[in-house]
């Protein structure tokens, strides 16, 4: 399950990504950063950072927590199901030039694995540039790139606290973006359980010497 195509796994069983989220209505199209926010404990000397979206801390976030939160925020969910891994919002009104907005679970633990934000384009290789610029401008260059940024695929990842990650990718020649917050721990768990899933699925089941559908809808189907 891919960063970016994880969440399309909610339509198909591919997963794709980018990490670390950006959150909130926006008025200026050029603050599509400002909803997303790193804490800093005021302990002198003591670098404790987070990430919080809609006042949820993400390392520690749950499907509950999050829906809850957005629900608060009045963000129209797409669709909100436990049979599914990847819960959709639609971003229209969230964050200008964004259309979807992805947050993935473990089915186990309910912990956030990861938030996700698409920003559709076509034939447009400014488009990333704009984005990565806000992502930068508040948290520093990327720790490590990939690709190169005038053309092709594109990857930048930003390596937080609390072991939290940030990745912006940029498909090719679609040039679409996507912006990921994601906890690598708990994206692991998920993409277990998914791997598990569409093994049992592709088992077929057989009661009384006939095939029984299964009634369990793999996520994102």
């Amino acid at each position: 399950m891919r960063v970016s195509k994880l969440v399309v796994l909610s339509v198909g069983l591919a997963l794709c990504g980018c990490f670390q989220a950006v959150v909130f209505a926006q008025t200026d199209s050029e603050e599509i950063l400002e909803p997303a926010s790193v804490h800093v404990p005021q302990a002198a000397g003591v670098d404790l950072s987070w990430i919080e979206m809609y006042g949820v801390r993400l390392s520690t976030a749950t499907r509950d927590a999050m829906r809850k939160a957005l629900m608060a925020h009045k963000v129209k969910p797409m669709r909100q199901d436990e049979r599914y891994w990847v819960d959709i919002y639609d971003a229209k009104e969230l964050l200008p030039g964004a259309s979807q907005f992805y947050l993935g679970y473990s089915a186990m633990t309910q912990k956030l694995a990861f938030a996700e934000y698409t920003f559709p384009s076509f034939m447009d290789s400014r488009h990333a540039q704009q984005i990565l610029n806000k992502v930068v401008a508040k948290y520093g260059p990327p720790h490590e790139t990939f690709g190169q940024l005038a053309m092709g695929a594109f990857t930048a990842r930003w390596l937080m606290t609390e072991g939290m990650q940030i990745q912006l990718v940029r498909e090719w020649p679609e040039t679409s973006t996507f912006l990921k917050f994601s906890n690598p721990a708990v994206d692991r768990e998920m993409r277990a359980e998914l791997a598990q899933e569409m093994r049992a699925q592709a088992q077929p089941k057989v009661s009384d010497g006939t095939a029984a559908q299964t009634t369990l809808s793999a996520p994102g189907q």
